[in-house]
C-alpha cells in the first residue's frame, strides 16, 4: 500500500514534492479511511491532483512511472553503457547537471519501509531501502559510491509476492 512518493529534479519539478496519502488531522469520516497497523495515521483511499495548467501534476505521475520503470527494469532492459530515464529540470543548469531523487513509502505484510534511490543519467549515486517492522528505523541496505551493499537477511515480501523514513533519504 503506497503511503507517500516523493520526487526532487525531474522535468517541471525542481524542489522536493510529494504526493501523500496520510489523511490529514481534519475530521474526515473515519468510515472512509483505511487504517493499518504499521502506522498510526489513517490512509485515504485515493487523492486527486489539481491544479492550474502546466502546474505539475502529469509530471508528478511521469515521475512516479519513471520511477517504477528503473526499480523493475534498468538493470535487465539497459547495456551497462546506455543512458537511464533522466528528466532534470531544465531551467536551472545546475539541475541538469544535478541527480534526481525518487522516493516513496509503502506498507507490504503489515511493515513499513522507505526506498529510494539518487541517480543522474548515466548511474545510480545512491540507493536505500529502510524498513520499520516494529516502528523504530533499520536499514535493510545502503548502497552509495563508496560503500558496496551489506545486505540483511531477504526481505519478507519478497518471499510471498511481487513511509517515509526519518529525514531526508539515507
Amino acid at each position: 500500500m503506497l503511503l507517500r512518493f516523493g520526487v526532487t529534479n525531474y522535468r517541471s519539478i525542481k524542489s522536493s514534492q510529494e504526493l501523500s496519502m496520510i489523511a490529514s488531522s481534519l475530521d474526515d469520516d473515519p468510515l472512509s479511511l483505511i487504517e493499518n497497523s504499521a502506522i498510526k495515521e489513517n490512509i485515504l483511499p485515493f487523492v486527486v491532483i489539481y491544479g492550474s495548467n502546466a502546474s505539475g501534476k502529469s509530471n508528478l505521475l511521469h515521475s512516479l512511472n519513471d520511477m517504477r520503470w528503473s526499480v523493475l527494469f534498468s538493470h535487465s532492459r539497459n547495456e551497462p553503457s546506455a543512458n537511464l530515464p533522466f528528466n532534470p529540470f531544465a531551467l536551472d543548469p545546475d539541475c541538469l547537471e544535478g541527480a534526481t531523487v525518487f522516493d516513496i513509502d509503502f506498507v507490504v505484510n503489515g511493515v513499513r519501509y522507505h526506498y529510494g534511490f539518487e541517480q543522474t543519467r548515466k548511474t545510480f549515486n545512491r540507493e536505500w531501502l529502510y524498513s520499520f517492522p516494529s516502528g523504530s528505523r533499520r536499514k535493510s541496505f545502503l548502497i552509495t559510491p563508496t560503500s558496496p551493499p551489506k545486505w540483511r537477511k531477504p526481505l519478507p515480501y519478497l518471499k510471498k509476492s511481487h513511509g517515509r523514513g526519518e529525514g531526508d533519504g539515507p
